[in-house]
């Protein structure tokens, strides 16, 4: 009880609970179980231990110990709020590269590029996502109890309630809530939507569940991205004027985008490249190789060929580069079922064109930890709990998915206004100065979200929901 009242001391703005619910805090306490060490995983783990005395986390992670896959990550103002919240701003203070750095577009693929008045995201915050991981794995209380070597193959819901969970190594575990954060590859998301299509099927909801099954798999956007770390040090010695040092830059192209900031600080600052490639009509068709595997920088160079020298100078000097297939989540009807919630990529798993994957695993963490600490939450009441998360968090989340996938197609002019230019047409100036910018304009508009609005509001919205569903659920 004591650690909801410190919560609401330190989040007041947050609104407040009344004193008839907090005298429900002495019910049994809750077993949550969380597939995934990531950091969706973690920020949830975390937030829990804050917000509620009244549940036990076991933290079950595949890997032989914490380890985060890719280099850099980008972090909002409304993501930097949650974690003010949550006690962790100062712990990430001193990974962070820059406060306030702005990313700028410049139209890249000709011999003499064109700047974009418009700038975005004055409060885009860049991190190695290792160091971010690192922070996290500092502020798990000891009562988050980590697994590691635990790889999740299924579940199966016992005649009490309580869930079942099957890992490779012939291994079980019991608890009462189960919440997926492992990836777009999500096991746990295979798991429940075959469970759910079973429950559809036996009410003679045939079609429904049909179209449940036909999204359970990732799909392939026809993007490849090229990621890789350039040392900052060594860049800047041999282009010292290049704007890369300065500036976050995202150069585009018809077809293809390079983006580059930087992160990490003193002798351990990197500049984080990706250079995309687009094919939109292979969006939905299968993709043939593996979804993560090294590459060659001869590779890039060549189909970078045509953009100007800045571009070519980076690309020049990427190392120990990764070839990632670009993979998404369909869009789903429900991101839980019974007492089983997805996060993060298991989820809505994104396209990074709008630097939002992470973050929204955060939104999703916080905003599920709240539901979850709410002092009429029993297990009796636990489904409604998970059914206001995915009523406040789906619809953002994949709005958020839309718009990531608009971004994309927009910065390699492919949206339906530009699609009509070639790539030989694109490089010879064919795309002038003010359609540029009215794609900078439209770009900007898709991002305004990540800047002007507040997770505040979601949450209030969250608690408010859940009052209400608690008080109907008494008077039944």
């Amino acid at each position: 009880m004591d650690g909801w009242i410190n919560y609401k001391e330190r989040c007041e703005l947050l609104g407040s609970w009344t004193q008839s619910i907090l005298i429900h805090t002495m019910a049994p306490r809750i077993r949550i179980a969380v597939i995934g060490a990531g950091i969706g995983g973690l920020v949830f783990a975390v937030a829990l231990h804050k917000l509620s005395q009244n549940v036990e986390v076991d933290v079950y992670e595949s890997a032989a110990q914490f380890t985060e896959i890719g280099a850099g990550i980008g972090i909002s103002g409304r993501v930097w709020e949650i974690l003010q919240w949550l006690d962790l701003a100062e712990g990430l203070r001193p990974y962070a590269h820059i406060f306030g750095l702005p990313i700028r577009y410049r139209k890249a693929d000709q011999a003499e590029g064109i700047d974009i008045s418009t700038t975005l995201s004055n409060s885009f915050i860049t991190f190695r996502r290792t160091d971010v991981q690192g922070v996290l794995c500092k502020n798990l209380p000891p009562s988050v109890r980590v697994h590691f070597l635990k790889r999740f193959t299924s579940y199966t819901r016992l005649d009490t309630g309580a869930i079942k969970i099957h890992y490779t190594d012939g291994t079980t575990a019991t608890c009462d809530c189960l919440v997926g954060c492992d990836g777009i590859r999500s096991t746990v998301r295979t798991t429940m939507l075959n469970t759910l299509a079973i429950d559809m099927q036996q009410a003679g909801q045939q079609e429904e569940a049909a179209m449940l099954l036909s999204r359970a798999n990732p799909i392939w956007t026809g993007t490849l991205l090229y990621r890789s770390l350039v040392p900052w040090a060594a860049f800047a010695r041999e282009f010292p004027g290049h704007r890369a040092l300065t500036d976050s830059m995202l150069y585009m192209g018809k077809n293809k985008h390079l983006i580059v900031y930087p992160v990490g600080n003193g002798d351990e600052a990197k500049l984080n490249v990706g250079a995309a490639i687009g094919n939109p009509h292979l969006e939905g068709t299968k993709y043939g190789g593996p979804w993560v595997a090294p590459a060659a920088k001869d590779e890039i160079l060549e189909q970078f060929s045509h953009f100007e020298p800045a571009v070519k100078a980076i690309i020049e000097r990427m190392e120990d580069i990764s070839l990632w297939a670009l993979h998404v989540a369909p869009p789903l009807p429900t991101h839980v079922h019974d007492r089983v919630a997805l996060v993060g990529d298991a989820a809505h798993a994104m396209t990074p064109f709008q630097g939002a994957g992470a973050g929204q695993a955060i939104e999703d963490a916080y905003i599920l930890a709240s539901m979850l600490a709410h002092p009429m939450v029993t297990l009796e009441t636990l489904p409604l709990a998970l059914q206001v998360y995915d009523e406040i968090r789906r619809p953002f989340a994949q709005d958020i998915q839309k718009k990531s996938r608009e971004s994309g197609l927009l910065i390699q002019f492919n949206t339906p206004d530009f699609a009509k230019y070639t790539v030989n047409e694109s490089a010879a100036g064919g795309i002038g100065a003010d359609v540029v910018e009215e794609i900078g304009k439209r770009q900007r508009e898709l991002s305004e979200w990540s800047d002007n609005t507040s997770l505040i509001d979601d949450v209030e919205r969250a608690k408010g929901l859940l009052d209400e569903r608690m008080a109907s659920f008494v008077n039944v």
